[in-house]
């Protein structure tokens, strides 16, 4: 049997990898941005383009702070949150 930590244990050690707060957030900007899609059809590609602009930092960040101020068992398993950071 190997020692490997699931991803629900390091979620679950990360004090909840993802939120709900952040799941809150992406529900609202989901909403936002079909709102502005049904309103104005020339916005909906570069609204989109932005949106996925702050999503990427937004979430890069989180990401990083996560690997550096949280206990995750492993070198490995930190490299990889710090890569998709």
């Amino acid at each position: 049997m190997t020692s490997a930590t699931s991803s629900v244990q390091i979620i679950k050690k990360s004090g909840g990898f993802y939120s709900w707060s952040l799941l809150a957030i992406r529900g609202v900007a989901a909403l936002v941005y079909a709102l502005v899609a049904l309103a104005d059809f020339k916005a909906t590609i570069p609204l989109l383009v932005w949106f996925f602009a702050i999503y990427v930092l937004f979430d890069g960040a989180y990401a990083l702070r996560v690997a550096i101020s949280q206990q995750i068992d492993g070198i490995w398993t930190r490299l990889a949150v710090i890569f998709k950071g």
